[in-house]
Order: C-alpha cells, then structure tokens, then sequence
C-alpha cells in the first residue's frame, strides 16, 4: 500500500460481482478510516480460458478476445462508478495495483485442475507479476453453482473449494478470498433453507439473491480486503449500519441491477410485519466470519 490506499483489481465475471455489491458500503461503515480503490473488470461467463485468449490477443478454439466492462469505487464514492469497455492490457495499466484476482468461470470452478486451470493459469499468474510486479496474486473461492438441489450445490462448492486449494499451493503467497464458502455456510443454515429452498438463494439456480447471500459474499470479502492489507478486522456481527437501508430492491452500491428482481423464493426472510429480521443478518455475518477462519471446509452457524 504505497500511498496508505489498498488497490486492488478484480478480474472476473457476474459471480465476482456477487462477491463485490455491497463492499464500499461496508468498509465505509466497518472500517471508516480504511483508504481503498476497487477496480472490477467483468466479461459474461469470463473463465481463465478467455482470460488467456485476452491477455494473448489471439482467438483460440472458437474464442475470440473481447473487452471487459470496468467499474470502479473507493472509501469517498457512494456508489459503482463506469470506466466503460476496456481491453486486458489497458485495464492492468490503470493503476499500480497491490492485488490482483481471478477467479475460473461457475461451470468450471469445480471440474478438473488439470483440464480448467493447468493449462492457463501459470502464464496468467506469470502475465500478472511481470506487468504488477509489486501486486500480489488474488484468487476467488466461487459459490456452489450450476446445480439442481443443495446437495448437488454443496458438492460443485467441495470441488471448487479443493480447486482453490491446487491454486494457493501451486502458487505460493497467493490471497484467496473464501466468499463462496461463506455463502455454502449460509446454505447449511436449515431454517433458510426454507426461504429460496428451490435455487439455493440464486435468482437462476447460479447468481446469488440481493440480500443475505450477497451480504455474507460481501462481508467475506471486505473481511478478505482487510486481513491482507494488515487492518484490523471489525467483529460485524450484530452490527446494523452495514445494511444499506431497509429496501433492498434499491440496490444501494450494486454492481448487478439485473439480478434480485424480487424472486418468488424470497431470501430476504421478512417478519410477519413484514420488516427485516434482524437476526438472519447475524447469521449471514458469522457465516462471512467463519470462512475467514476456515475457507475451505463447511461450519454450522448458529
């Protein structure tokens, strides 16, 4: 952190903005004297293959290269700012980064190391440090996805979570950020899974609901940001100024404004008066808290 900030670029998709909503909002109110600049660079389904085709400039097998759409915010924004379409060279240029992520596309992230990641990720990571040599590596453990029940969820998590693993041990020093582990905690919870029970607290079976997936994604993020750059990590449990106002539907700091648009399986869980409940947040906050501690195995919260 050269100038006291945290910068950090997120090299992504849809599922990166899941993990990302709500974090601006909260490190202005966890951490109000933390300094940070996120950048996210988001291409649809984007996976290291077409990272590499990216970074390459060269198609490959049907893959052409393409930009990325880049949004950005820091501790003084309210909300997501657009940078527009930019390419992978320009969008490393933007700044002089301390962390750098990926992460692999949802349908992927649980396969096989050696088919989905091998191939492409050690000239990713080499592209990465040659151009950021002072950044560190980041890598996002995703949620379960791609899947028909919570059980098929829990397993898609399992591999994706021993995926992350292959990557932190194949490339020392690397920063993972266990948001999808926070989000499978939450699913365990067996009183919620009764709210959203069909998608697992998905708009579409992949994409998490704005509410209580998306905060635990976004508390274990922010939690993340901050242990790697040394701050003290906040106890936001029980802590209500996290939440941004009582109407989720108005999506304050969302990165995805077509996602949440009030599911049938509402996992908001609302009281009879039809207020938010309060003690469901607690839940999705020692859900984040948990993964910190333990990213790649499953807790009961209570």
């Amino acid at each position: 952190m050269r100038d006291g900030r945290l910068h950090v670029l997120m090299l992504g998709n849809s599922f990166t903005h899941d993990a990302v909503s709500y974090v601006p909002h909260m490190l202005q109110t966890l951490a109000p004297d933390f300094k940070f600049d996120i950048t996210v660079a988001y291409y649809t389904g984007c996976g290291l293959e077409r990272h590499y085709v990216n970074m390459t400039g060269e198609a490959r097998k049907g893959i052409s290269p393409n930009t990325y759409r880049v949004t950005r915010c820091d501790e003084q924004t309210e909300a997501w700012q657009e940078l527009g379409q930019m390419e992978w060279a320009d969008i490393l240029a933007l700044d002089q980064w301390d962390l750098v992520t990926l992460q692999q596309r949802g349908a992927d992230a649980w396969q096989s190391y050696y088919t989905y990641f091998k191939p492409y990720l050690p000239e990713l990571v080499m592209h990465i440090r040659s151009v950021a040599p002072d950044a560190f590596f980041g890598w996002m453990l995703t949620q379960g996805a791609y899947a028909d029940s919570f059980e098929e969820q829990e397993a898609h998590w399992e591999g994706t979570a021993l995926n992350s693993q292959k990557v932190a041990e194949a490339f020392p020093g690397t920063i993972v950020i266990p948001y999808g582990t926070a989000v499978q905690n939450l699913r365990q919870c067996p009183e919620l899974r009764e709210v959203g029970q069909d998608i697992g607290m998905t708009v579409d079976g992949n994409h998490l609901q704005e509410g209580l997936p998306t905060l635990a994604a976004s508390y274990c993020t922010m939690l993340s940001l901050l242990q790697f750059a040394g701050a003290e990590l906040p106890d936001c449990v029980g802590d209500r100024s996290t939440i941004p106002g009582w109407d989720f539907n108005k999506k304050i700091n969302c990165l995805t404004p077509n996602y949440g648009e009030k599911p049938e399986n509402f996992a908001y869980v609302r009281t009879e008066e039809g207020r938010i409940d309060y003690t469901w947040f607690d839940v999705a906050q020692k859900a984040a808290h948990a993964a910190i501690t333990n990213p790649y195995t499953l807790t009961t919260i209570e």
